[in-house]
């Protein structure tokens, strides 16, 4: 069956083409006017580039709360600030390979890949900071948004949480003769995203464009990671660090849809394009909450009593559920082309966004995640 006589007609009768020019395409043979050979077989394949910068609506790393003291040191009022991840433009790679048929039908196998880090949060707060009598700094504290509440919840804060990572740390303390000491955060993100493609495709020439879409399956796996680090900086020969990670991994499946409509006006050589596609992935989200906290004051120079202190614990709280991620990509880029006997050489340069409804961030999840940016790919085509 030719995919190409079928759909002639209906583009005629839209008006894209003429019926004259209708007739005279449908027995042409089923090749694009850049391909090497016409009525055989050929394959393409390639690969591409991405910079793109991740954006979600609310990706906090952690919180200060700060007490405002008037009227001879009673506090009467508290300010809190939330200081979000920032995120610079991030690499990604794509491959393909796609084999077409003389009907202008074939399979697509496509391939992506990101895996980005935020910008580094951190934070240095002096024990001289904490008990402040003018403005004291209450709580350095993680992203209220660590969850392991039930699908369908406000997300919050696990309590199991709560005094397991944070400031003030066991170290800094206020009695006559106590150290000084310097409590020290550091607080990242991670996303790292695995796509895998497989489709049936067509594709659709005219006298100056060319429609190519595809139908298959899409495999997909999102991990959105958090993790923070306290040191305390001491000179008392005391040890103190403590840990705090989260992991959130999306791993499943479903249908994909694509089309992409090349446009070349004036020669084959250059065209302009815009494309698109949808999927709709179904799958198991696994979550994972841990910390630890090592403590040694050998001379027990931080209890007000001096008594030496060695103390390590650690936990680790999972958590599982179902998830559905609808997800739309587009591009809109030019082409340039270069025609040989036996073969096409094309690059590609486009802007693309991608957008994952209610896929969240590493510290919550609800909301988009969405990918802005550009892409620059090369190929060959046989």
């Amino acid at each position: 069956m030719d995919f190409k006589k079928l759909l002639l007609p209906c583009i005629a009768g839209l008006g894209l083409v003429s019926p004259v020019s209708a007739q005279t395409l449908a027995a042409r043979p089923a090749v694009a006017e850049s391909a090497p050979e016409a009525a055989k077989w050929h394959v393409q394949a390639g690969a591409g580039f991405y910079l793109l910068q991740p954006y979600s609506g609310n990706n906090p790393a952690y919180s200060l709360t700060t007490s405002d003291t008037r009227n001879a040191g009673n506090s009467v009022s508290g300010t809190s600030r939330t200081e979000q991840f920032g995120w610079s433009m991030q690499p990604a790679l794509e491959a393909w390979v796609e084999a077409t048929s003389p009907s202008g039908l074939g399979l697509r196998a496509r391939y992506f890949y990101l895996d980005s880090t935020s910008n580094r949060a951190n934070l240095s707060v002096p024990s001289s900071q904490y008990n402040s009598t003018a403005s004291p700094l209450i709580a350095v504290t993680p992203s209220q948004f660590l969850i392991n509440s039930p699908p369908g919840t406000v997300p919050q804060q696990n309590p199991a949480l709560a005094g397991l990572f944070g400031g003030p740390s066991p170290f800094v303390v206020n009695f006559p003769g106590a150290p000084a000491s310097v409590d020290r955060f550091a607080f990242r993100s991670e996303l790292r995203i695995n796509t895998g493609d497989l489709e049936l495709s067509g594709v659709l020439y005219g006298d100056q464009f060319e429609l190519t879409g595809g139908l298959g399956g899409r495999y997909f796996q999102m991990t959105q990671s958090y993790g923070a680090t306290l040191i305390n900086s001491n000179g008392a020969g005391a040890v103190l660090s403590e840990s705090l990670d989260s992991s959130r991994r999306f791993e499943g499946g479903g249908p994909t849809l694509s089309a992409q409509l090349r446009w070349h006006p004036i020669t084959e050589n250059l065209s302009l394009f815009a494309g698109g596609r949808g999927s709709f992935v179904v799958g198991q989200v696994q979550q994972l909450t841990s910390g630890n906290r090592t403590l040694n004051d050998p001379t027990g120079a931080f209890n007000p009593i001096g008594s030496p202190t060695s103390i390590s614990n650690s936990f680790s709280i999972p958590n599982a559920y179902a998830e559905t991620i609808p997800i739309a990509e587009l591009e809109l880029g030019a082409e340039y082309a270069v025609i040989r006997k036996t073969c096409t050489m094309f690059v590609r340069g486009a802007a693309v966004e991608q957008t994952y409804f209610g896929a969240g961030n590493a510290t919550r999840a609800d909301g988009n995640l969405s990918l802005l940016g550009f892409k620059v790919t090369g190929g060959i085509t046989y």
